[in-house]
């Protein structure tokens, strides 16, 4: 990334940066951009982005350990989605102690910029300076994440009776008699078909190869595009296949189209 210009982040007349409007400006301030997050999954990686991208001179190491630890306590991974308006307002307030703090940083930069006890050196300087992104390109970051997730094909709900007939499906086009369909079941969006082989000397063949060679065997075991599987893979499913054989995983991977 391109070193950001003086005029990259608002300023204060002072020179120092306003942090208000980094933080709560209407248009790509951090609060209201990050806010918009519908999951906790979603709202937990667009406030790392912040703390990553604010926190970038070496000076600060400690400071975005601290709160990507404080984020990760009012976070937690498994937080239910349906608690993501009291998961907002925690991160609103960590995203004001954040404020308040770079605030601070910034009043005693001036401090030493206006009475140097040496040659003024910017804490900006340094190194990583080159790295630290600007406002405007991490807001559309942040905007398109957030719009990805939003608006991408929504999986709704499928039946694992569904997804045994998906199974069928592909069990109709297997490369040979010894594939056998041995379970069907979707979850998180995946249909996962689980492959049985019960010709050894295929499995040998199979153990005998490398892991790409596995790989690329398994690819054309998928299915064909058909009407059926169309209609599935339209409402966002995705297709995966494991094979085993001898009691162990071959491979497995997922059906591209």
């Amino acid at each position: 990334m391109a070193k950001p210009k003086p005029d990259d982040w608002p300023h204060l007349p002072d020179g120092t940066t306003d942090w208000g409007r980094v933080f709560e400006g209407k248009r790509n301030g951090f609060i209201g951009v990050v806010t918009q997050a519908h999951t906790p999954v979603l709202l937990k990686q667009c406030a790392a982005l912040v703390i990553h991208g604010l926190f970038q001179h070496e000076h600060d190491e400690a400071k975005e350990q601290k709160y990507a630890a404080e984020l990760n306590r009012i976070v937690p991974d498994d937080a239910p989605n349906d608690e993501i308006e009291g998961l907002r307002k925690k991160v609103v307030d960590l995203f004001h102690h954040m404020e308040e703090e770079l605030r601070h940083m910034a009043a005693v930069e001036t401090q030493r910029r206006l009475h140097p006890p040496g040659p003024y050196v910017s804490p900006v300087q340094d190194k990583k300076s080159s790295n630290l992104p600007t406002i405007v390109a991490l807001s559309l970051v942040l905007i398109g994440l957030i719009g990805f997730a939003l608006f991408r094909p929504t999986t709704g709900d499928m039946s694992n009776q569904e997804a045994v007939q998906i199974g069928h499906y592909a069990e109709r086009h297997f490369p040979g008699a010894n594939w056998h369909l041995a379970s069907a079941s979707v979850t998180d969006g995946t249909i996962k078909l689980e492959i049985k082989l019960t010709d050894q000397e295929t499995i040998d063949v199979f153990n005998r190869v490398s892991s790409i060679q596995r790989a690329s065997f398994l690819k054309d075991a998928c299915p064909p595009m058909g009407p059926e599987l169309q209609a599935v893979l339209d409402k966002g499913f995705t297709l995966w296949m494991d094979l085993k054989g001898g009691g162990k995983l071959l491979t497995g991977g997922s059906c591209t189209y």
